[in-house]
């Protein structure tokens, strides 16, 4: 009886296509005032997502504070919700009254989901694009804004972690923090 030896490239090539097969990214573009040089030492958080997004939002939410606790950064945060019965009014004055030196709106702009079927099994695909803008507390211009692209199959844990980082990064990298 003679035995049939499977070559290591094929292995190779198996264990590749099931390990790519989840794919998390993140990219993200910026730009900024010249006439914005500070570090930001106090942050609140402006997030408003879209209906499907609430726990890509409050996951997002949690890990850049955390993110930006990390490196001495105070911050508060509001997350919207189409439901919510605080006026514009009142989150303008809960903002006020931590009194930060930048607010960061993060509004998600795209949003997709879907299935898809693969050797795996099927599972869902989500990603969306958000508009980031950081602004003075009382002004109608941005010191900074970004464009953050978010995709992720396999849960949203991993495209939140990848989507901070980025974040933090580009952020770092503009010398915000």
């Amino acid at each position: 009886m003679k035995k049939r030896i499977i070559p290591s490239f094929l292995i190779l090539f198996f264990l590749v296509s099931i390990f790519s097969s989840g794919c998390v990214t993140s990219k993200i573009t910026s730009n900024k005032s010249p006439d914005f040089n500070e570090k930001i030492s106090k942050v609140y958080l402006l997030i408003k997502g879209s209906k499907g997004a609430k726990e890509f939002s409050y996951s997002f939410k949690t890990a850049f504070l955390h993110a930006l606790s990390a490196r001495g950064i105070t911050s508060d945060y509001y997350v919207m919700d189409e439901l919510a019965l605080e006026s514009d009014k009142d989150i303008n004055e809960k903002i006020l009254k931590f009194n930060p030196q930048v607010v960061m709106i993060v509004t998600q702009t795209e949003s997709q989901s879907h299935s898809q079927n693969n050797f795996g099994g099927s599972h869902n695909i989500s990603s969306g694009i958000f508009d980031i803008k950081m602004m003075i507390p009382e002004s109608d211009r941005p010191v900074w804004r970004a464009s953050l692209e978010a995709y992720g199959d396999y849960g949203i844990d991993m495209a939140v972690k990848k989507s901070v980082k980025r974040l933090i990064d580009k952020l770092t990298i503009d010398k915000l923090i």
